[in-house]
């Protein structure tokens, strides 16, 4: 094609409305995915608790999602340090499964931040068997004593805080209402107030320029009318 063809060619810009309607979009599709996917990982018997999640308004949908996220991370912190500062921990969690889990993920966090001692790279072998351990974690990371008690803290509580998933569910659910509309709700009516704010200003200083060129082209009739022949 000539570049005369392509010069002539007119470009389309997207409006900004239909960006944020598009972006807007793209976002609730993402939220409802989420909601979707976790309700398929729950057991059985909490899905007449969470199905009506799948048809809930989008601010229901972010308001359940940031309630989970808090009673999942509020436990975790709380009983981490309650088993770091008193130095205690419930032995008969400790060789759980949820806490070699938990082990694994943590060691492999700890290592990517270099937190507690851990090195950003790994510096050993996982395991025999890939077997996980608390022992396996501090040859594979080169860390001390110290950081291998911080993880085995962090990951009883991270067991203990699944464990109690489905009252955190329940929980989460009961909330989403009042979150959204105390909240959330809030939240979107300050927004829409100072958008609105925005675009009166906006209006109104249009008017006025255009009064401004209104008077000013009437001003300039009267003229031409007093003008002698």
């Amino acid at each position: 094609m000539p570049i005369r063809h392509l010069l002539r060619k007119p470009f389309y810009f997207p409006r900004p409305r239909q960006i944020l309607r598009h972006q807007s979009t793209s976002a609730e599709s993402r939220t409802r995915a989420r909601i979707t996917s976790l309700h398929a990982r729950l057991p059985n018997f909490l899905h007449p608790y969470t199905c009506g999640l799948l048809t809930a308004p989008i601010s229901h949908l972010v308001s359940f999602l940031i309630l989970h996220e808090i009673t999942a991370v509020v436990p975790l912190i709380g009983l981490a340090s309650l088993f770091h500062y008193t130095n205690w921990l419930p032995e008969a969690w400790v060789e759980g499964r949820w806490v070699k889990e938990g082990v694994d993920r943590f060691g492999r966090y700890f290592g990517r931040k270099g937190w507690f001692g851990f090195s950003a790279q790994e510096k050993g072998e996982q395991g025999e068997g890939g077997e996980i351990s608390v022992e396996s974690e501090e040859n594979r990371w080169r860390v001390g004593e110290r950081g291998g008690r911080i993880l085995v803290e962090v990951a009883t509580a991270y067991a203990i805080t699944k464990v109690f998933l489905p009252a955190r569910m329940l929980l989460s659910v009961w909330g989403t209402p009042w979150f959204a509309r105390v909240f959330v709700g809030r939240f979107t009516g300050l927004f829409r107030g100072v958008k609105g704010a925005g675009n009166g200003k906006g209006a109104a200083g249009l008017g006025a320029s255009a009064g401004g060129v209104g008077g000013g082209i009437g001003k300039d009739l009267d003229r031409v009318k007093k003008m002698p022949p």
